[in-house]
Order: C-alpha cells, then sequence, then structure tokens
C-alpha cells in the first residue's frame, strides 16, 4: 500500500468508529475522491442522510461528478433537477422565439 492509501485506511477506519462525525467523514470523502469515486459516492449519500447541510451535500455531488469527468467515466444518471436545485432544462424548459412580427424594428 502507498502512503496515501495507508491513510485512507486509516481515516476510513475513523470513520467507523465515529459514524455521527459527519466532518470526518466529509474528509474522508475528500479523499476518495482522488481514486474511489464510487466509494466517494456512497459515502456522499451517508452524509445526506445523516443531514448535513444541504449545500455541502450539493458541492460533494459536484466535486464527484468533476472527478468522474476528469477520470473519463460517465455518470450513472443525470441528477434529478429536484434534488440539485438546478432549473430543468430541455424543451418544456425554453420558452419558444417570439414570432418575426412580433418583435419591433
Amino acid at each position: 500500500m502507498t502512503g496515501s492509501e495507508d491513510f485512507v485506511e486509516i481515516i476510513r477506519a475513523a470513520v467507523e468508529a465515529d459514524p455521527g462525525n459527519l466532518g470526518l467523514r466529509v474528509d474522508l470523502i475528500e479523499l476518495l475522491l482522488q481514486d474511489h469515486l464510487d466509494e466517494a459516492a456512497v459515502q456522499i449519500d451517508r452524509v445526506a442522510e445523516q443531514g448535513a447541510n444541504a449545500a455541502t451535500v450539493k458541492v460533494l455531488r459536484a466535486r464527484l461528478m468533476a472527478a468522474r469527468l476528469r477520470a473519463g467515466q460517465a455518470p450513472d444518471a443525470a441528477p434529478d433537477a429536484s434534488a440539485t436545485g438546478a432549473a430543468p432544462t430541455g424543451p418544456a424548459s425554453v420558452p419558444p422565439p417570439p414570432a418575426p412580427w412580433a418583435t419591433s424594428p
């Protein structure tokens, strides 16, 4: 094991010993985002279930998505717009352009 893997194992053991410590779990997620993206996703879900600040969870999910894109991994599924707080996109959310005769010169 490399030094960084040893450190991840130490933090992982600390999280298992104190599962309610959100700060420690977020630290673990930060480490997992480097090489263990699937486990990071599981830990992000646990942080959300434990009632972490919604903004923190949103940032962690965005960082996970960025890490997956950098690694060339396609995300499992597009996040639900209601879960991310983003405005919906697609044909239903884009108003049609005005008719040419409706605009004034």
